[in-house]
């Protein structure tokens, strides 16, 4: 019997323009066709909110498959598997932005809350409609509309837009069943812990405590992470550490045992074996460009262990 390829998904790592609310991919360079000559999912590091300006297709989220159409849009937390597809031209326009810096920033005084919030948003994302959610489409299309014009207060103005978005986001999270965008069954099983992973790399993190997190029996927590990340538990922790290290190393300029020590790496010998694994040069290369080696981060690959 032919053996079944491998599957894969692929980590796109995305950074916001310095002092800027959001990362706006906009205008004629998005009418494209959707998905062509793609057929693996994709997560990034950053919140994404899609807006379907005109065409026809799916989209493809948590394994489950909705169709889309003008008006339609998308709340996507990162680390929620995904991508859009279409047999046609389509116009999408996107919005990336740091969901943590947004709610932290409001509950600065009320931490708990802050992560309470931030674990609600992160259970799963959304499709919606304008048609059914008229107000939240004009909130999505006056932040495009803020951010093209850029005048007085527009930071201001699109933080707490966005706040107001994620706020609803959450909302619809913490009544999943009453949330007609997920399917039966609800958002991934391991949602808790990727936010655990997410917020708290810096830990020494065990697979059995992120288990017992998710509240499940380690052997079906590694068999559903599989399953939903196309990468085991560990390789996952080891992603984020990295890909933290890589937003230390363009924002600062500390040293790369404060680094290695900032992500979660007792060793420097492990943090730059990681590092090289995933990057496929060591920290110190990658520092001396990074401006260039965003393009390897970009275009980054994640090879799934599962066999197929």
């Amino acid at each position: 019997m032919e053996k079944r390829r491998k599957e894969y998904a692929e980590f796109r790592f995305y950074e916001k323009p310095p002092k800027e609310p959001v990362l706006a991919l906009m205008g004629e360079n998005w009418i494209r066709y959707y998905g062509e000559g793609i057929d693996y999912l994709h997560f990034h590091n950053l919140m994404e909110i899609g807006y379907c300006v005109w065409g026809k297709g799916q989209v493809v989220m948590n394994k489950q498959i909705y169709d889309y159409s003008d008006g339609t849009f998308t709340m996507i937390p990162h680390n929620i598997l995904h991508t859009t597809n279409s047999a046609h031209l389509c116009f999408w326009e996107y919005l990336f932005f740091d969901v943590e810096e947004i709610v932290k920033d409001y509950y600065k005084d009320n931490p708990s809350k802050a992560e309470m919030v931030l674990h609600s948003i992160m259970q799963d994302g959304l499709v919606y409609h304008e048609k059914d959610y008229p107000q939240l489409a004009k909130i999505i299309r006056l932040i495009f509309e803020l951010y093209k014009k850029k005048e007085a207060y527009y930071k201001e103005t699109i933080n707490a837009l966005l706040f107001s978005l994620v706020m609803q986001l959450a909302g619809k999270n913490e009544g999943a069943s009453n949330y007609h965008a997920v399917a039966e069954g609800g958002g991934s099983k391991i949602a808790p812990a990727l936010h655990y992973i997410g917020t708290r790399y810096i830990e020494d993190i065990r697979v059995s405590d992120l288990a017992d997190y998710c509240h499940l029996s380690e052997t079906h927590f590694r068999r559903i992470f599989l399953e939903d990340m196309n990468m085991t538990p560990v390789e996952y922790i080891n992603l984020t550490r990295v890909q933290a290290a890589c937003d230390l190393m363009r924002k600062g300029n500390d040293h790369m045992e404060e680094i290695a020590m900032k992500v979660g790496y007792q060793t420097m010998s492990t943090f730059n074996r990681n590092f090289r694994k995933i990057i496929g040069t060591s920290p110190y290369q990658w520092k001396k460009n990074t401006d260039q080696n965003m393009e390897i981060l970009e275009n980054y690959h994640i090879s799934a262990k599962k066999g197929w």
